[in-house]
């Protein structure tokens, strides 16, 4: 099995440091090098993606379970911070989602890029 890496400076490009749900297009060339294989960026197209490619986003709707500042509904994570109304222990939300990876687990997921809240149940 080969292993690729690869990485680049946003400020090479001109670019500002990436936002959470901003999708960059770029053109990769996969070069040789004494440690391996890497990927070279050749270009960066920072337009946003009206519709992103399938797989990196996704829609949710459920009830947000909070435990500290972090919160998942189906299996999103959402930090308190993205929360700009009133929670409560039944509070129905529905927003979108981007692939991201976890780097504590060491596995992909998905966290929440915009959240609202639908309504919240009565004890």
């Amino acid at each position: 099995m080969r292993h690729t890496f690869g990485g680049f400076g946003y400020e090479k490009y001109g670019l500002p440091e990436p936002f959470l749900g901003q999708f960059l297009r770029l053109s990769l060339k996969e070069v040789k090098a004494a440690e391996g294989y890497f990927w070279q960026v050749h270009r960066v197209d920072t337009r946003q993606e009206s519709n992103p490619p399938e797989g990196l986003v996704r829609s949710f709707e459920g009830m947000l379970q909070m435990k500290g500042n972090v919160g998942f509904v189906k299996g999103v994570m959402v930090h308190l911070s993205q929360i700009n109304f009133e929670i409560d222990t039944k509070t129905l939300v529905k927003g979108r989602a981007v692939r991201a990876y976890n780097q504590k687990n060491k596995e992909w997921g998905w966290r929440a890029i915009d959240i609202e809240k639908l309504c919240i149940f009565e004890n």
